[in-house]
């Protein structure tokens, strides 16, 4: 709250209004900050997200939904309100480190786990490039990545018939990590992938997947250095109060989204408590395996104008320094609900194993 009030200050000590714009420079917390103070100052002003973190670029940034963070639950205080325009300078992700460019592949792998089974086999296959940061693979990655999102989002806008939801795959336990060791230990990115593992042993002894492809989702995020089990200092109880909070909480009952195949989630409140409680404990029980370090470690878009072909305009600029883009220059890519991304070929990559 006082970041958001420093930023309402200065726009009124600016003598801001209607028609002045604001500029989200940064990560998700600086877009999804900023764009709550667009949609409340004056009644709402425009603003243009500029991502420069993998995972913002891919996710936060396209979407349209703005808050910040409680102390009881992650973006608890927002609202849904779509920037004028996302602006991607791909050079920027050269900065990120090691950490940031896996959290960024964790929301990449989630697509293609969502609603594009072909997007996790490649994924899969490329899992190298993307950490190496090869520039096709990057560039492929996100175009598929938006586009994904939104697909679901122009279906869903502001989560009123729930297909939106399916993009929280990881994300009811992952925001219970992020809440329970403190925002900022665990990256989003990283919290999301240990969710996305919890998620799919859930959907597992819910009898949707087997445990062949629970091993494929483990396999693909250790690959890229992301933790796949939870802080082993959670406790049960621990989980459980902070996912009392999460937002597909419905009439006291929480919703979850699950794996009913690669390529196909589903949000559900068709399950058993034992079941959630017994996923929770297992993992309490299991080895802490893990790839990485454990952490204790205005311009609102409605459905119609989304059906009209506008969802986002997302521009690539110069970015990623190989010979070609250079050439290709700055590049505005207008993604569209009905539409299809143009196909790159990315460098088939070698998979590494899981050490």
């Amino acid at each position: 709250m006082e970041s958001l009030n420093t930023i309402i200050d200065i726009c009124m000590q600016k003598r801001l209004d209607r028609k002045s714009t604001l500029f989200a420079l940064g990560g998700g917390v600086i877009g999804d900050l900023t764009g709550f103070a667009a949609s409340i100052f004056a009644r709402g002003v425009p603003y243009v997200q500029v991502p420069t973190t993998l995972l913002a670029v891919v996710d936060s940034a396209v979407g349209g939904k703005t808050g910040i963070n409680h102390p009881l639950g992650k973006n608890m205080v927002g609202s849904f309100y779509q920037p004028h325009a996302v602006i991607v300078d791909a050079s920027t992700l050269k900065t990120l480190d090691t950490r940031q460019i896996a959290a960024g592949i964790a929301e990449i792998i989630k697509y293609g786990l969502i609603c594009d089974e072909e997007f996790f086999a490649w994924c899969e296959a490329n899992i190298a490039g993307l950490v190496a940061r090869d520039p096709t693979t990057l560039q492929y990655a996100m175009e598929r990545s938006c586009q994904c999102k939104a697909t679901v989002v122009a279906m869903d806008e502001r989560e009123s018939s729930g297909v939106r939801a399916i993009l929280n795959l990881g994300h009811t336990f992952g925001h219970a990590i992020e809440a329970a060791m403190g925002y900022g230990t665990w990256l989003h990115g990283e919290a999301v992938a240990a969710g996305m593992v919890m998620a799919a042993e859930m959907s597992r002894r819910l009898g949707y997947i087997d445990d062949t492809t629970v091993r494929r989702i483990e396999a693909v995020l250790c690959a890229a250095a992301l933790p796949v089990r939870p802080p082993p200092s959670m406790q049960v109880e621990t989980f459980l109060t902070y996912m009392a909070t999460d937002k597909k909480v419905e009439r006291g009952v929480l919703r979850l989204v699950l794996l009913e195949r690669i390529g196909k989630a589903i949000v559900t409140a068709n399950y058993d408590r034992q079941t959630l409680l017994d996923t929770i404990q297992y993992f309490r029980q299991a080895l802490p395996r893990t790839a990485g370090k454990l952490r204790e470690a205005s311009c609102a878009l409605t459905p119609e104008r989304f059906r009209k072909g506008w969802f986002i305009k997302v521009m690539l600029i110069g970015a990623i320094l190989d010979k070609e883009n250079r050439e290709r220059g700055a590049r505005m890519l207008t993604y569209q609900s009905s539409g299809h991304p143009s196909r790159f070929q990315p460098t088939n990559a070698r998979q590494q194993p899981c050490a």
